[in-house]
């Protein structure tokens, strides 16, 4: 009874021995299968990539900045020589008027003449403003008589004619010593001599005819004479 009591329970141990030798076999497989399979997913998830599509990219518009050009210095350039035109000065036209003395009358030829001869005296008489009258300064300085185209000269001629020198017509301008100039007193004096026109006798009233001579002494009202236009 005892004996079969032992063998029993021997069998029983063995049975338990391969159960659990069976269990940890079974656990150890287990794990071991459970452990590749994981590894196979990690080895599986690292080689295989998955496809990844970029997001198409816009890149934004470039404004580039206005840019200002360096100003520049044009070269130097020589103009070529020009030659002017001669140019004709306009003809002046001469200022013509009436030689009046300080008493109201005006120079005239004696006799009144508007061509009067060569040694023609110049007298003080009523009446102004006719042409056979009228005088103008040219440019040199004598007084041309209008319509005889005369200038007038000291008697003679003379450069320095002495006092009482008559004045007279006479065929011939632009001479040195004929030249006369109307000062700003209102005398009017012969530029050679420094002598100034007198009505002879030196009265400040001369009468018609009264003649026209040359003396020492400028400035007094009777010896005014004034351009009459």
């Amino acid at each position: 009874m005892n004996s079969n009591m032992n063998n029993n329970t021997t069998i029983v141990i063995i049975v338990v021995i391969i159960f659990c030798i069976s269990i940890s076999i079974s656990g150890g497989v287990g794990y071991y299968l459970t452990t590749k399979k994981t590894d196979n997913k990690s080895s599986t998830s690292q080689t295989t990539s998955v496809p990844t599509t970029s997001a198409p990219t816009t890149s934004a518009p470039t404004t580039s900045a206005p840019t200002t050009p360096a100003p520049t210095t044009p070269a130097p350039t020589t103009a070529a020589p020009t030659t002017a035109a001669p140019t004709t000065a306009a003809p002046t036209t001469p200022e013509y008027f009436s030689i009046k003395h300080n008493s109201g009358k005006c120079v005239h030829p004696l006799g009144g003449s508007a061509n009067p001869g060569n040694d023609t005296p110049l007298v003080v008489y009523d009446g102004c403003g006719e042409d056979r009258i009228r005088f103008t300064l040219t440019p040199s300085g004598s007084i041309k008589h209008k319509t005889s185209g005369m200038c007038v000269h000291p008697l003679g001629g003379s450069a320095n004619p002495g006092n009482d020198t008559p004045l007279v017509f006479y065929n011939a301008c632009d001479d040195p010593k004929i030249k006369f100039e109307f000062l700003s007193n209102g005398s009017l004096r012969h530029v050679s001599s420094g002598k100034c026109v007198h009505p002879k006798g030196g009265s400040a009233t001369p009468g018609n005819d009264n003649r026209l001579v040359l003396y020492d002494g400028c400035g007094e009202d009777r010896l005014k004479f004034t351009k009459s236009i």
